[in-house]
């Protein structure tokens, strides 16, 4: 999701069911995955509407097939479609699906290469090949999108990233987002990713193409939590979180992170309680 200098940013995993398995999935998401009922997600999203905030509707596979969709749908008219935008594989983007996808405030999608070789993929191939034909059909239907790629050592490079600008601006996509790739859920056993600021900086500026990206506050070395002031999550089964890393192996939130259960009462009610951060956990001191 994009940043912005004003609401807060709500992620919801909305399932945890997925087509794929990929390697750096925070919430472990499985083709078997669980997800909430119709009445579950309906609860929640009354739960959290007064807020003032956007929110990123994601998953696992929110798309992938008509139940999930249908979800997605219902959801987003409670909480009003222009403050969602919804995080995708790009897979099964038929008419209704784009039509649906029209009305939100944009689409984001994640694209760390352009080809398998060279790059040691934390996403499945297969993986890449949607994301990069849901890039081309949004764009031929005017839908905002937002292209988020994940930085290692591996796609931290010139050549690789060079070759997915060149793949935006054919696609005249102007929002572009780099985050690090945090050790988290399924990517616990992955090498974190620590980048200098100045560098990736230098490695902006040796990109030859029109669009530019935009750094994740994490790389910017704010120094600065957004843990609930900035950022909430809500986990597949309701839970309201503080960060949207602060995930275990199992790619469930720390209890200590856990302000409350959406299931139970109110965002307003939960947030009026007062919290004191533990600490980033030790898996997400990266930078």
């Amino acid at each position: 999701m994009k940043e912005n200098n004003g609401n807060r940013q709500i992620i919801w995993t909305l399932t945890k069911s997925c087509s794929f398995n990929c390697r750096q999935c925070a919430v472990v998401a499985t083709p078997k995955g669980a997800h909430p009922s119709v009445k579950q997600c309906i609860k929640i999203a009354n739960n959290i509407k007064t807020l003032p905030a956007e929110f990123d509707l994601s998953g696992g596979d929110i798309m992938d097939n008509d139940n999930k969709f249908e979800i997605l749908k219902t959801v987003a008219k409670i909480l009003g479609p222009l403050k969602c935008s919804a995080s995708i594989t790009g897979l099964n983007l038929d008419k209704p699906r784009i039509d649906f996808l029209k009305t939100l405030k944009n689409v984001d999608l994640t694209l760390n290469c352009i080809l398998k070789k060279r790059i040691i993929i934390t996403r499945q191939l297969e993986y890449i090949k949607s994301s990069v034909k849901a890039i081309s059909q949004l764009s031929a239907n005017n839908i905002p999108v937002a292209v988020h790629t994940v930085l290692n050592h591996s796609t931290a490079t010139v050549k690789n990233l060079s070759e997915i600008q060149s793949y935006l601006d054919n696609n005249d996509i102007v929002d572009w987002v780099w985050l690090p790739l945090y050790p988290v859920g399924r990517a616990s056993n992955l090498p974190p990713a620590a980048f200098e600021y100045q560098d990736l900086n230098t490695l902006i500026k040796q990109l030859p193409g029109k669009v530019k990206p935009k750094l994740q506050h994490t790389l910017k070395q704010e120094n600065i939590c957004h843990a609930k002031t900035k950022t909430l999550y809500i986990s597949v089964d309701g839970k309201l979180v503080a960060c949207p890393w602060a995930l275990d192996k199992t790619g469930n939130p720390y209890k200590k992170f856990v302000l409350g259960d959406l299931l139970r009462e109110s965002a307003d009610k939960i947030l009026s309680r007062n919290w004191v951060s533990p600490g980033c956990p030790r898996n997400m001191k990266i930078i």
